[in-house]
């Protein structure tokens, strides 16, 4: 973990200089400090989580409150990487500064020549360091495969209640639903 700390130590230090020298001692802070309570299911689910929500918001062209699950706002925008959302959405009201990044034909919309670039690096950097650790493979904690079986074995009986009640060919169901959780066993023995 000491060397996946390290790398996102330089990596965020690196996307600040890039976006005009942003400060980014808080944003480590909370990386490290989470990463120490949560391990590192921080890196490999969290900060992919924040990125996905990044996305849905350029989409929006705004920052929804329920966006960005599990981190601090401050104004209309998260704490966690202020100073490149700064660069991308207006902290007061949540919303994409600069409008649209094309409009209808495909073809840029003016907001000034820099401002767009500073907006293009602070989001290929926001991306970069949340999503340098999504596709490491580590084994899944105990607690988090409970959690996955808890949640499997709840859908289960809420499909079969649904089936009763719309009135599905049990025999066709029960043959489904085994051959997907023989599946589901060995992908998850395998891993």
């Amino acid at each position: 973990m000491k060397s996946l700390m390290q790398f996102a130590t330089q990596v965020l230090a690196e996307c600040g200089d890039l976006c005009g020298g942003i400060n980014t001692s808080r944003d480590l802070e909370t990386i490290t400090t989470r990463l120490k309570s949560e391990g590192e299911s921080f890196l490999t689910i969290s900060l992919p989580a924040f990125a996905k929500d990044l996305e849905r918001a350029l989409d929006d062209e705004c920052v929804d409150p329920n966006m960005f699950a599990g981190f601090g706002f401050h104004g209309k925008l998260p704490k966690f990487l202020g100073g490149f959302l700064d660069l991308i959405f207006d902290r007061r009201n949540g919303f994409l500064l600069g409008g649209k990044f094309v409009d209808i034909n495909r073809q840029s919309i003016p907001f000034g020549a820099n401002a767009r670039l500073e907006q293009i690096a602070a989001i290929q950097a926001v991306r970069q360091i949340c999503l340098m650790f999504a596709k490491i493979n580590r084994a899944c904690t105990e607690d988090r495969m409970a959690a996955a079986f808890e949640q499997y074995i709840q859908v289960e009986k809420e499909l079969r209640a649904s089936d009763k009640q719309w009135g599905a060919d049990e025999h066709f169901v029960l043959q489904f639903r085994s051959a997907v959780t023989a599946s589901l066993l060995e992908f998850v023995l395998d891993h």
